[in-house]
């Protein structure tokens, strides 16, 4: 009984028709024959119609009766004692912390490449697989890379261009802490460099990438390697769209966090005792007799206000509404936008604003992932005179 696109194969004499793979196949294509034997129906594609190539049929078996994708029952790691595993778990969550001193010291190829290898294990939605991995594991590409970048961005700060929510003074606040907490702000001195990404538009690009990111930490913590999630040289790699092509990323990709990572040089002798304070859990409570109405108040959503406000150049101002047109009508077709324009300074038609209005915080990273934002936005940056902060803001409730 063999499947040709999946090679899926039941080796009968092992088979004992418990109906296990029935049960988990999440594409709904197993079924029990006559005989109580596994077969897969006739399929001719991989994804939601078809096989999900999840595994699970070969996971299950409880007598090693299955194998798909050539892959051997007897090739697959096995199931650790939860007795054994939790403790060992808990302490590797306790004891993980974000590394910003590593030690100019190689990491095995083979570590490396199995820790990307196992994040084919993520969680991920619809076993998609869809997230990609930029990596940089080699220390000398490494170091020419922080160069490039590092030396654009004090060149543009020194022109008063700062990264996404920074001003001089939370510039200045970094760069102080290079002389302590870490030797290099960008990158944290990282000798690797990981950045999971996924095409936006199809499945869950967001949680796939950053469950992905989460996952790689944890790996690297079993191992003794230290790691860092990094936000900061996403945003700075955004001013400089010349070297931050060179990572070779497509503009229509999702990208969460960077993750440096390496031998830590600091070693910590124990784990923090932090936990979840109890007002921050909650427990609904339902009512089996509970109906909805027409009445009944949904759930409710905490939409985020942006005020973007820049000054023009006065030549620029035509040319800055032309281009400002395209980015208004495709980030109102995005489906977390709830309004999304361009507004004039009443004492000064010099002086623009885009106001807008998203669901919530995860509409705003699809928005600035996407190809339009990316393309349009540094056109427009480079027509004025000078910006303000960028505000975010919430409605007050009475």
């Amino acid at each position: 009984m063999e499947n040709m696109i999946t090679n899926f194969h039941v080796d009968e004499g092992r088979c004992i028709g418990c109906g296990l793979c029935v049960k988990v196949c999440p594409g709904g294509i197993l079924h029990l024959n006559a005989e109580r034997r596994c077969e897969m129906e006739p399929i001719d594609s991989f994804g939601w119609n078809g096989c999900w190539q999840c595994e699970h049929c070969l996971a299950i078996c409880p007598k090693g009766a299955i194998s798909i994708f050539g892959k051997q029952p007897e090739d697959s790691l096995s199931p650790v004692d939860a007795e054994t595993a939790a403790p060992v778990l808990d302490a590797l969550i306790a004891n993980r912390r974000s590394c910003r001193r590593f030690l100019k010291k190689d990491v095995p190829p083979e570590m490396i490449d199995s820790m990307v290898r196992l994040l084919a294990n993520a969680p991920n939605g619809g076993n998609k697989q869809q997230v990609e991995f930029t990596l940089i594991d080699d220390r000398a590409q490494m170091e020419v890379f922080r160069s490039l970048a590092y030396n654009e961005m004090e060149k543009l700060a020194a022109q008063g261009v700062y990264p996404k929510g920074f001003d001089a003074a939370a510039y200045a606040d970094m760069k102080r802490w290079e002389a302590t907490v870490r030797p290099d702000m960008l990158f944290c001195g990282a000798p690797y460099l990981l950045i999971p990404h996924a095409p936006l538009g199809r499945g869950e690009p967001v949680e796939d990438v950053m469950t992905a990111a989460a996952y790689f930490e944890l790996l690297c913590a079993s191992r003794g390697l230290g790691a860092v999630m990094m936000t900061f040289p996403k945003d700075v790699l955004q001013t400089m769209p010349e070297i931050s092509a060179l990572l070779g990323i497509p503009k229509n990709h999702y990208v969460g966090v960077m993750l440096g990572f390496g031998w830590p040089e600091l070693h910590y002798a124990r784990g923090t005792q932090r936990s979840v304070a109890s007002e921050r859990i909650h427990r609904p409570k339902f009512s089996s007799n509970h109906h909805k109405t027409q009445q009944h108040k949904q759930e409710e959503t905490i939409m985020i206000k942006i005020v973007a406000k820049m000054h023009i150049k006065p030549a620029c101002v035509e040319t800055f509404k032309a281009l400002a047109k395209e980015l208004v009508e495709k980030s109102r077709a995005e489906e977390g936008n709830i309004s999304y324009s361009l507004n004039a300074l009443m004492s000064d038609p010099n002086c623009l604003a885009f106001i807008e209005v998203w669901k919530d915080q995860a509409a705003i990273d699809l928005h600035n992932a996407t190809e339009h934002f990316s393309t349009i936005l540094p056109q427009l940056s480079e027509l004025c005179e000078s910006g303000e902060p960028v505000d975010l803001y919430n409605e007050v409730e009475f």
